[in-house]
């Protein structure tokens, strides 16, 4: 009868650690697929926000409804997981989690979140600046957006086609089958007498001279022009409340 006994008894805390090692699985579970959910949202390029991420625990997968009640606010890189609920006027910060129990008008930010301390009251700024903008302030915020893209990658390409194409033309590295020299603009240059081309020397002076001719004539340029552009567009950096659809905000995000 001992025995029998003390078999349930080993029976039961077996079961007992199993039901406790599964509630540890999927806490470790539910740490690495939110660790691994941030990752990837820092890893990709384009600022987005992972709503409504599934929870697996106990090896199980739960769903459940993710509310954002309107003029609720979600920072870039958040995560927002299942069955989160934020209330209106609150604010998750950048690359944060939400507060289990975060109530209207509070802010959090971090990982873990932390409840942010109180913060004045702005009442004396236009509400269509911040949540109902017109149509006006949408088409120039598109404008904006789409200069801040396809402003950069355009003016890279265009300084590196031309100073490759300026290089080759001082330091040549073939003759076309018609015994020219290929240059800028499609245009043709002949080689000047019997003087036969040197590939090998043109080859060690552009290994020796592209480095500093890239520097002085892409990078130096692309920092001035940085430089004129944010003391021109942006100025001085001060502390300023502005709301989200104004030019110094649009500004801002231009150049940064």
């Amino acid at each position: 009868m001992f025995e029998a006994a003390a078999r349930r008894q080993i029976t039961r805390e077996e079961k007992k650690h199993k039901i406790a090692k599964r509630e540890t699985d999927g806490e470790t579970i539910r740490a690495a697929a939110t660790a691994t959910a941030l990752k990837r949202t820092a890893d990709i390029k384009l600022r987005f926000v992972l709503l409504g991420d599934e929870e697996a625990r106990g090896y199980s997968i739960t769903l459940a409804p993710t509310v954002v009640s309107n003029r609720a606010i979600v920072g870039n890189d958040s995560l927002v997981p299942q069955g989160a609920v934020l209330p209106p006027y609150s604010l998750v910060g950048a690359f944060s989690l939400p507060l289990p129990a975060l109530a209207s008008g509070k802010s959090c930010f971090g990982l873990p979140p932390l409840l942010m301390s109180a913060q004045k009251a702005t009442t004396d700024v236009d509400v269509s600046l911040l949540y109902s903008p017109s149509l006006w302030l949408r088409t120039c915020r598109v404008i904006v957006e789409a200069l801040r893209v396809w402003f950069l990658p355009p003016l890279v390409c265009l300084g590196i086609g031309t100073s490759t194409q300026l290089l080759m033309e001082a330091y040549p590295l073939f003759v076309a089958d018609d015994g020219n020299l290929p240059t800028f603009l499609n245009q043709k240059a002949e080689l000047v007498g019997t003087e036969e081309l040197q590939v090998m020397r043109n080859f060690v002076a552009l290994l020796t001279i592209s480095p500093l001719y890239y520097v002085d004539c892409m990078v130096v340029p692309g920092l001035m022009l940085l430089l004129l552009l944010k003391w021109t567009i942006v100025g001085r950096y001060s502390p300023v409340l502005l709301p989200m659809y104004c030019v110094g905000v649009w500004s801002t995000e231009f150049i940064t």
